[in-house]
């Protein structure tokens, strides 16, 4: 105690220790500060997202990664806001995600199902053999498995994978729709017939009554069942969730049957497309196709000039 009494620090020894004591104050406040900052935008990101405003939940997220471009979590909701806008960026983001953050399951499948989603197949097997020993046991693991084997087309394994998932998620009817799906194709006799009640009865199904119908009405023409395929093109296109390839596809089994529907719908159709232009060129590309090159031709010739001038068929 003594010795301490004793030692006399000069003043400007004392300012120099003032001053590095502020500094390191300083620093240590300014990291805080940024921890709480990141944090703050990382929670408003999520708000936005939440509300489906994936503009503000960018820019937020811009900001996040110009303060560190090594948080996993603005990387990782990065990757999912551009997955919700079909954005093939999610990709590379969620590489970075693993990369930043390796064997974490949630992760490494995410970034298989997008690979599956953007047709990157091979990479997609890659992963899911990757994660396959931890993932074993999990429905939705088998359900992924199956749908990438399906993507380069093993539909033996795809098959195999989604048994699985149906084994361990019964109820899930998902993963019911894809099993019947798949039997149909990929099987003949009592596995086929099988298959086509599971669709019917998935086709009474809200979320998969399109989906179940669609491939209803393609076995159908396949199996040269045309009254069938007809009943149930009907019904898929009146749908509420059918899409544009659904009339087209209804308008194929109409054409075949020589169906005297078949113009009316036609025309209907026609004038639908002209009002959304990302309709046009399928349609014309299918009435070509379809041995109806004339109609497509008259049609494009009567099409406004500001939607038809950048179509072939229009100077055919």
């Amino acid at each position: 105690m003594k010795l301490w009494k004793d030692c006399k620090i000069p003043r400007w020894g004392l300012v120099l220790i003032g001053i590095a004591v502020l500094l390191v104050g300083a620093g240590v406040s300014r990291h805080v500060y940024l921890i709480w900052k990141e944090r703050r935008l990382i929670l408003s990101a999520r708000v936005s997202m939440q509300r489906e405003d994936y503009t503000s939940a960018n820019a937020a997220l811009e900001r996040v990664l110009r303060l560190n471009p090594k948080n996993v979590d603005a990387c990782r909701l990065s990757a999912q806001a551009m997955l919700k806008t079909g954005n093939p960026k999610a990709l590379p983001w969620l590489r970075h995600v693993v990369e930043l953050a390796p064997g974490r399951l949630e992760d490494e499948m995410a970034l298989a199902e997008a690979a599956w989603r953007f047709k990157f197949g091979f990479e997609a097997a890659k992963w899911v053999q990757t994660i396959e020993p931890k993932a074993r046991g999990r429905a939705d693991f088998h359900d992924l498995a199956g749908r990438v084997a399906e993507s380069l087309g093993q539909l033996d394994e795809a098959r195999r994978e989604y048994e699985e998932a149906s084994r361990l998620e019964p109820s899930n009817q998902a993963y019911r729709l894809r099993l019947a799906l798949i039997h149909l194709v990929s099987e003949t006799g009592a596995r086929t017939e099988e298959a086509r009640k599971t669709l019917e009865e998935l086709s009474a199904e809200p979320e998969l009554k399109a989906s179940a119908l669609r491939a209803l009405v393609l076995d159908a023409v396949r199996d040269v069942h045309p009254e069938r395929a007809r009943r149930l093109a009907e019904e898929l296109d009146a749908s509420p969730d059918h899409l544009f390839s659904d009339r087209l596809l209804y308008l194929q089994v109409l054409h075949a049957l020589n169906d005297p529907v078949f113009h009316r719908k036609l025309a209907e159709t026609e004038a639908a497309a002209a009002r959304t232009p990302e309709w046009i060129l399928p349609l014309l590309t299918w009435m070509n196709s379809d041995h109806l090159a004339v109609l497509a031709r008259d049609w494009a010739q009567r099409l406004p000039q500001d939607r038809a001038a950048s179509f072939p068929s229009r100077q055919a």
